[in-house]
C-alpha cells in the first residue's frame, strides 16, 4: 500500500502540472488568437500588393497556405526591382506611389522624386516582407514548443495518476522498479515539464520580438 507522503506529493504533482497546463494553455490560446490576427493582415496586405505587381486577381491566391504566401511575397518583392518587366514601370512614379497606398500606409513623399519614392517604397514593403516571414516562422516554433510542452506535462500526470491507482502495483511487479524510483522519475520529469511551460511563456513573449 501507498504511504501517505509519496501519495500526497503525487496528488500535489498532478495538482501543480494540471493548474500550470490550464494557465499555460489560457494564454497560449489568447497569445495565437492574437498572432493569427495579425498574419491575417498581414497575408491580406501580401495579396493586395502581389496581385497588382504581378497584375493577377487576388482570388488566385486564396488556395496558397501562410507560409506560401510569405515566402512567395518576400522572394517577389526581393527581386522586384531586378525583374525585367517591372523595371520600367518602377520608374513610373504613379506606379509606386500605388504600390506605397495598397500597403496602407499614409502617402507623406510627395516631394520626392521617382528614385527616391521607389527606393523608401521597395525598402518599406521589403521590411514588412521579412516581419511576416518571421511572424509564420515564429508561429510554427511556437506551436512545436507548445506540443513538446503539452506532451510532457500530459505524460507525467497520466503516469502520476496510474501510480495513484491500484493498477500500479500489478505493472509495478512486472516492470522490476521500486516505488521510490517511480517518484523520483516522476518528480524529475514534472520539474523539466515546468521548466518547458516557463520556456514556451518566455518565447511566447518576445520570440518574435
Amino acid at each position: 500500500m501507498m504511504n501517505n507522503t509519496w501519495y500526497y506529493t503525487l496528488s500535489t504533482i498532478v495538482q501543480a502540472l494540471a493548474s500550470i497546463f490550464g494557465l499555460g494553455g489560457t494564454f497560449l490560446v489568447f497569445k495565437l488568437q492574437t498572432l493569427e490576427k495579425e498574419l491575417r493582415e498581414y497575408r491580406e496586405k501580401s495579396i493586395r500588393i502581389m496581385s497588382y505587381i504581378e497584375k493577377k486577381p487576388e482570388r488566385d491566391y486564396d488556395s496558397k497556405s501562410l507560409i506560401d504566401i510569405s515566402k512567395l511575397f518576400l522572394s517577389r518583392i526581393i527581386t522586384l526591382d531586378l525583374d525585367e518587366e517591372n523595371l520600367d514601370l518602377l520608374q513610373d512614379y504613379g506606379y509606386v506611389r500605388k504600390i506605397w497606398e495598397i500597403s496602407d500606409v499614409s502617402f507623406q513623399f510627395e516631394g520626392d522624386s521617382t528614385y527616391e519614392l521607389k527606393q523608401r517604397t521597395l525598402f518599406f514593403i521589403e521590411q514588412k516582407a521579412k516581419e511576416f516571414d518571421i511572424k509564420v516562422q515564429y508561429r510554427l516554433k511556437l506551436y512545436k514548443l507548445a506540443l513538446i510542452t503539452g506532451i510532457i506535462l500530459s505524460t507525467i500526470m497520466i503516469l502520476a495518476l496510474f501510480m495513484l491507482s491500484n493498477s500500479f502495483y500489478f505493472s509495478n511487479k512486472f516492470l522490476g522498479y521500486s516505488e521510490g524510483y517511480w517518484i523520483n522519475f516522476i518528480t524529475i520529469f514534472a520539474c523539466i515539464g515546468i521548466i518547458s511551460v516557463i520556456v514556451t511563456a518566455f518565447y511566447a513573449i518576445w520570440g518574435d520580438k
